[in-house]
């Protein structure tokens, strides 16, 4: 039996659980769309190396004259060996549905770069201008013509800019394929005779767009401006660029690449030569400083100096880093600032612009001009979310999307009032204490077994996991239903699913290993609290994070496995996405999972702590939005992520330490201070430690503070994540507040260190104003264990002990 049919037409293996495959390589991620087809980041089974792999659009591969096309590319690709361009590694082009891969070059594409970072500094200019046309030299010299040189199609990779795309290249002596009156490319990068078709396209097209790209670059903005596509091509026949802003020095180059008679544009050749010219020109990067560049045009990591042009003033083959992301400080925000333009959907379609009537209709009539995806303000999959402002303007940022997966498991509204008696409690058994066949170095690392490693409630059972596995009660009775062990090859269990993300529809997420030592738990795996049934298994390897990543956030069990986050199907285990480590150029430090998102830290730069805040959709992992952290930080860490808040140290005795939290919507930032008038925050742990003195729901945050003398926290502090204020402050009944329970409404916190011998307090507060709505207790046994986890749920508290005789007890309401 076969497995299920992949696009190109050749079958998975059976029963694998993987993303679909083409050929010998596994589809991860979509990175981007074009006229042809799709372009996914892909992995080799053979190697485990990265690709980009092209996978042609089914109703293209249909078409005779699409299919020799595409022949052709590969043939064109094959040809094409630069440093500057992007070699072929693999093709299939006799497959039902064609498909190429490329080289991966990780790095944003130079119209990602110029919207993030702003146009580029004349140094770098000249760099770009002289490595395309190196490029363009070894294109032309197989014979071919690129046809849709453009911003997105060069990649600024750290060793140097990358040409991509023959994806429209052809032969220049070959027979057309594109079909009578049929013209490809990019409107507002596309050469004058690109548009009226007149005989055969020469290398000088190549050039025209190689202008039009260096003036994109230098201001920022699209050679012909934002208009219709009518008007692009009456203004690109008709009409030069403005060029506005272009550095002197660059002006005389990009003028005579734009000439609309191809016999006097300059030949690559003389682009190398006219940039070494101009970078003869040019002040040395620190000048460009001095004299008040702006943001985007600063001098840094990459310049020309670091790399080479010395003395002989040579600016070919040597590396082009990209700008270096502008230092951006996030600065509150009034919920009345302008919006960002949309992160507009990726272009899927070839659009058939059938012009006629107008004077520059005339000269396309009876031609068709396929539009590609261009580069103006709509930018695709691929494109790097905005960044947060800079120190002192607005951040125009526009509301994130919502999730599109369900929430994980909720507690029903926890109510405080009334005494509360132990119901039922059961010991510590029905687990073994050591596992057969456990080796003895495993052991070592795990003397005590019984320690208390995860907790779960659910409707189906109140489960308690220590180092040899988990064990289900009836929440109600306490009655043990049902028991699982490590399974077959691993000795102990090392993490699980914890706080909001512990459950999703019952079902808890659990990682195991040969020993407890993070590098060890390399196997996650699903257990199904109504049947006590480990649903599966997988080898993910050790994360990547520092700290486990295991949650159960918007239908998927997200995890950290060796190269990156993975969001699983949670009832067989299956990949539902993948987000690769360091294959953008960031690398990833920390990852806390919420009922539908996952926050992520990473370092994006050289700095030695987390620079970036990325916001996922853990139903699809994509980006929700992403925020620079403050240049002056020097250690950063997640603490909730729904809403999200980032710990911000800045050294010294750690007065200026603070808070960042963002709204839902990832438009809103703003800066908590630690040391406020009622007291000292306490953000040290994160939302889902064994007793978390932070929660967060909706828009709102609640943390607990030491007040002024205060040996324990013992102020609830309640902060608006959407304003940035503090919303109420409340002394707490007793001493060390434990948050057991938040909703739309209310608070619930007990006491974590009652006098001896005294009940445990368990107050519940009204979210909007810090009103008392509910005042209990629990018995002074409660308070006694120290390794312990609560949970409440409605008037029911679970506790959850390890390291003692009980396991695990019951607590309600005493009858009246």
């Amino acid at each position: 039996m076969s497995g299920p049919e992949h696009p190109s037409g050749r079958p998975e293996e059976p029963g694998a659980d993987g993303p679909v495959r083409v050929g010998p390589y596994r589809l991860m991620r979509l990175l981007g769309a074009g006229g042809m087809g799709e372009v996914h980041l892909a992995r080799s089974e053979a190697d485990g190396r990265h690709v980009a792999l092209k996978l042609v659009h089914p109703e293209y591969a249909a078409d005779p004259q699409f299919r020799a096309r595409f022949r052709q590319e590969v043939d064109a690709a094959g040809k094409v060996l630069s440093f500057f361009t992007v070699p072929l590694l693999d093709a299939g082009p006799e497959d039902p549905t064609p498909w190429l891969a490329t080289q991966y070059v990780p790095g944003p594409s130079l119209a990602q770069a110029v919207r993030s970072d702003g146009p580029l500094a004349t140094s770098r200019l000249c760099t770009l201008a002289a490595a395309l046309g190196e490029a363009l030299v070894v294109i032309h010299a197989a014979g071919l013509v690129h046809r849709d040189l453009k911003p997105s199609n060069v990649l600024l990779a750290d060793d140097g800019p990358r040409v991509i795309d023959f994806g429209i290249a052809r032969a220049a002596d070959a027979t057309g394929l594109t079909g009578t009156g049929m013209v490809i490319g990019t409107l507002g990068y596309a050469s004058p005779e690109q548009l009226v078709d007149e005989g055969t396209l020469g290398p000088a097209s190549d050039v025209y767009s190689l202008g039009a790209v260096l003036l994109h670059a230098a201001t920022g903005r699209p050679p012909f401006g934002d208009v219709p596509a009518a008007a692009l091509a009456y203004r690109t026949v008709h009409e030069t660029p403005d060029t506005t802003g272009v550095p002197a020095a660059l002006l005389p180059l990009v003028l005579s690449c734009l000439d609309h008679d191809p016999a006097r544009r300059p030949t690559p050749s003389q682009v190398i030569a006219a940039a070494r010219t101009a970078q003869s020109l040019t002040p040395p990067p620190d000048a460009d400083a001095d004299a008040g560049a702006a943001p985007g045009k600063r001098a840094g990591p990459g310049d020309d100096a670091e790399h080479g042009v010395g003395d002989s003033g040579e600016t070919t083959s040597y590396p082009l880093r990209p700008p270096p992301p502008a230092p951006v400080t996030p600065t509150p925000t009034a919920p009345d600032h302008p919006a960002r333009p949309p992160r507009w959907p990726a272009a899927r379609r070839t659009v058939l612009l059938a012009l006629a009537g107008a004077a520059v209709l005339a000269l396309l009539v009876g031609a068709g001009f396929v539009l590609l995806p261009g580069d103006g303000d709509r930018p695709g999959p691929d494109d790097g979310p905005s960044a947060s402002a800079e120190p002192g303007k607005d951040t125009p940022r526009r509301a994130a999307p919502d999730p599109e997966g369900p929430a994980a498991d909720t507690h029903a509204d926890v109510t405080a009032a009334g005494r509360r008696a132990r119901v039922w409690h059961t010991p510590v058994t029905g687990l073994p204490a050591e596992k057969p066949g456990a080796s003895s170095e495993g052991a070592g690392k795990n003397k005590d077994k019984t320690t208390l490693v995860g907790a779960w409630l659910t409707e189906h059972a109140a489960a308690r996991t220590d180092r040899r596995g988990t064990r289900g009660f009836d929440p109600g009775s306490g009655r043990p239903l049902w028991t699982v062990e490590p399974p077959r090859g691993t000795d102990t269990v090392c993490a699980t699913s914890l706080g909001r993300s512990a459950t999703a529809d019952g079902i808890g997420a659990v990682r195991y290993g040969t020993s407890a030592d993070e590098d060890d738990c390399t196997v996650v795996s699903a257990v199904d609290t109504r049947t006590g049934e480990l649903l599966w298994h997988h080898e993910t390897g050790p994360g990547v994070t520092r700290t486990p990543t295991l949650g159960m956030s918007g239908g998927s069990l997200v995890t950290a496995g060796e190269d990156g986050l993975l969001g699983l199907d949670p009832r067989t285990g299956k990949e539902r996405w993948h987000r690769t480590d360091r294959i953008d150029g960031c690398r990833f430090t920390d990852a806390l999972t919420g009922p539908r998102t996952v926050l992520l830290l990473e370092i994006c730069g050289n700095a030695p702590s987390p620079d970036t805040a990325v916001e996922l959709d853990s139903a699809t992992g994509e980006e929700r939005w992403r925020l620079t952290l403050p240049r002056n930080v020097t250690h950063a860490l997640p603490v909730t992520a729904e809403p999200a808040s980032v710990s911000l140290g800045r050294g010294g005795d750690g007065s200026k330490d603070a808070l960042l939290v963002l709204d839902r919507t990832g438009r809103h930032h703003h800066e908590i201070p630690k040391e406020n008038p009622f007291g000292t925050l306490s953000f040290a742990g994160d939302e889902h430690a064994d007793r978390p003195t932070v929660a967060a729901h909706g828009d709102t945050l609640v943390l607990t503070a030491e007040s002024s003398g205060a040996a324990l926290d013992d102020t609830l502090v309640a902060v608006d994540a959407a304003g940035g204020k503090v919303r109420w402050h409340e002394r707490f009944a007793a001493r060390g507040p434990v948050i057991v329970g938040l909703d739309d409404d209310s608070v619930t916190a007990l006491g974590a260190y009652p006098d001896p011998g005294k009940p445990v307090r368990l107050v519940e507060y009204a979210l909007d104003d810090g009103a008392v709505r509910g005042d209990g207790t629990l018995p002074a046994a409660f308070g006694a264990p120290s390794d312990r986890r609560a949970i409440a749920d409605d008037r029911r508290v679970v506790q959850f002990v390890g390291r003692r005789q009980d396991a695990a007890a019951g607590y309600a309401p005493e009858e009246s």
